[in-house]
């Protein structure tokens, strides 16, 4: 989304460039939220798998819940990158 650094002159066209960028920002506060919500879900997700980790002998469960950490973690660093990007 480019900066137009050309504004018109009429107070219609202004209120309706005023109201698309609050659709915009709404949009945007909304894919936020849902984002960090996503992140603290998948960080409470990972605490409990390293714990499930780290009280489990079997070498099986060690491994499924090796790889549903790295998938967490993959996610938690998309996330982020998109918060960065927004």
């Amino acid at each position: 989304m480019g900066m137009n650094n050309t504004l018109p002159d009429d107070i219609e066209q202004l209120k309706a460039l005023l109201i698309a960028q609050q659709a915009v920002i709404v949009r945007l506060s909304g894919e936020i939220t849902g984002y960090a919500r996503e992140i603290s879900s998948l960080r409470a997700l990972v605490a409990k798998l390293q714990r499930m980790l780290f009280g489990r002998s079997s070498e099986k469960s060690r491994e499924k819940i090796e790889k549903k950490i790295a998938r967490a973690e993959t996610r938690i660093t998309e996330l982020q990158n998109r918060l960065g990007e927004a």
